[in-house]
C-alpha cells in the first residue's frame, strides 16, 4: 500500500516546528487551462533546456515550482539518485552527497527566495529512496529537491533537529538558560521551576511543562499555509536548561509523480530540549 501524488505538476513541503507543529501542503496541477506556466505540457527529458517552465511551460516541468526555478542549472547531466545506504547524507552547504554518486548526477544552486533568504537547491532525473535506508539534510539552508521525473521515498528522509545541532533552515537552540527561543515564533523563557515553551510555526507550540508556578506560554504562530517563502521551525523557549533547536524545511517538486510508500517517512521536527543538562532528541 502507497500514497501516490499524480500530476505533471506536483509539489509537498514540509516545515517542522519544536513541538511537531507546522504545515504540510501538496499541490497538483490543473487541468489545462489554455496557457501560461501551468497549461499541461508534458515534460521534456530535461536535456535541452533549463529554463524551469520559464518560457510560458514548454521547459523540463512545464511549471514553475513555488521558491524556486530551473534557471542556470546545466540539466544535461542530472541522472537518477538512488539512496541505497542507511547512512546517506545530502549537504545543504553544497553540492555533496554522500551516496548516488554523490554530486556527480545532480544540478545544484543557492537560490534567493522573495524574502531574501537562501534555500539549496538540487535536480535529478528521479529521486529514490530504497526501503530500510536514509537520507539525511544536514546543512544551514532549507533543502529542495527537484526530480524532472519521478519521487519515490520507500525509506526515510530526514531533516530532524537535535538537542543542539539545526539543519535545513531550522533555528538554532539557545545554549543559556531562562532566553527566548530563536526564530519568528521562538518558544518563551520558563522560569527556574518551569520548561520554556515550544516553538511555533503555522501552528501553536506547546506552553511548557512546569513543576510549580505558572507555564511558559506559547507563542503565536507566524508563516503562511503555501509555505512561501520556504523556512525552517523556530526553537523552544529555554527554563532551566537549554532549548532544542527548530525543525527543518523540505520542498519536494516531481514532473510526474511523488509516492511516499507505507513504510516511507518524511522527518522534519525539531529537537529536544534539555533539563539539568541532559539534552533531548
Amino acid at each position: 500500500m502507497h500514497r501516490s501524488i499524480l500530476g505533471l505538476s506536483v509539489a509537498l513541503l514540509v516545515v517542522g516546528g519544536f513541538a511537531g507543529s507546522g504545515c504540510t501542503v501538496t499541490s497538483t496541477a490543473s487541468p489545462n487551462d489554455g496557457g501560461g506556466a501551468n497549461d499541461g505540457a508534458a515534460p521534456s527529458d530535461g536535456a535541452a533546456t533549463d529554463s524551469g517552465g520559464l518560457d510560458g511551460g514548454s521547459g523540463p516541468l512545464s511549471f514553475v515550482p513555488s521558491n524556486v526555478d530551473l534557471s542556470g542549472i546545466d540539466l544535461t547531466t542530472v541522472g537518477d539518485f538512488i539512496v541505497d545506504n542507511n547512512e546517506c547524507t545530502i549537504d545543504t552547504n553544497g553540492l555533496l552527497a554522500s551516496c548516488g554518486n554523490g554530486g556527480d548526477l545532480l544540478g545544484f544552486k543557492i537560490a534567493k527566495q522573495s524574502d531574501g533568504s537562501e534555500v539549496a537547491v538540487y535536480v535529478a532525473k528521479s529521486m529514490n529512496i530504497l526501503a530500510g535506508q536514509n537520507l539525511s539534510v544536514t546543512g544551514a539552508r532549507p533543502f529542495v529537491f527537484i526530480a524532472l521525473g519521478s519521487i519515490t521515498i520507500t525509506g526515510t528522509l530526514n531533516a530532524n533537529g537535535t538537542g543542539d545541532v539545526a539543519v535545513a533552515g531550522g533555528a538554532a537552540a539557545s545554549e543559556t538558560n531562562f532566553v527566548h527561543g530563536n526564530g519568528p515564533g521562538g518558544g518563551a523563557a520558563g522560569p527556574a521551576t518551569a520548561g520554556g515553551g515550544g516553538g511555533s510555526y503555522c501552528g501553536t507550540g506547546g506552553i511548557g511543562g512546569a513543576e510549580s508556578g505558572v507555564a511558559a506560554a506559547a507563542t503565536p504562530a507566524y508563516g503562511t499555509p503555501t509555505i512561501t517563502p520556504l523556512v525552517g521551525g523556530s526553537s523552544g523557549g529555554a527554563g532551566e536548561g537549554t532549548s532544542g533547536t527548530g525543525g527543518g524545511a523540505i520542498q519536494l517538486v516531481a514532473g510526474t509523480s511523488i509516492t511516499i510508500d507505507a513504510t516511507g517517512l518524511i522527518q522534519t521536527g525539531g529537537g529536544g530540549g534539555s533539563f539539568g543538562g541532559i539534552s533531548g532528541q
